[in-house]
């Protein structure tokens, strides 16, 4: 049984079941592929920078259907009928489900690229430039 996560975002229950390794790989790696841009800059620290891309990113919204695909809000499954319904005025909740969804699921990958990063801010703020940083792997 795969481990499910609850939160209460705008007075509603969502239960978000994490997405089995093959899946989340796959989404991860879309995920990744969308923000890696994000990565080099002061963004790379924003979730919700990562959420802007993703949506700029996908045009038709399969891929944000696709990740509310195993997430309940008040126990409905959010098919593309709910959330067309759940969500029409409420983007702020929307944002906040979604960002939550991304959490639950790649939580410790953020923390890892926070750290690395965090690691290439001291390395660059001990050479005082980025030329160096950018030879120097990070470990």
């Amino acid at each position: 049984m795969l481990p499910v996560k609850s939160s209460n975002i705008n007075g509603h229950t969502y239960q978000c079941t994490l997405f089995p390794a093959k899946t989340g790989y796959l989404r991860g790696m879309k995920i990744s592929k969308i923000c890696s841009a994000l990565l080099t800059g002061s963004d790379a620290y924003s979730i919700i920078a990562v959420l802007e891309t993703i949506i700029e990113t996908d045009k038709d919204g399969s891929f944000v259907l696709d990740l509310f695909s195993s997430t309940l809000r008040d126990g409905a499954v959010m098919n593309e009928n709910v959330f067309n319904e759940v969500y029409a005025g409420n983007y702020s909740e929307m944002f906040d489900a979604l960002k939550f969804i991304v959490e639950s699921n790649y939580g410790d990958v953020w923390e890892l690229i926070k750290k690395k990063m965090g690691s290439l801010e001291e390395k660059k703020e001990a050479t005082g430039t980025d030329e160096e940083v950018a030879k120097s792997p990070v470990v």
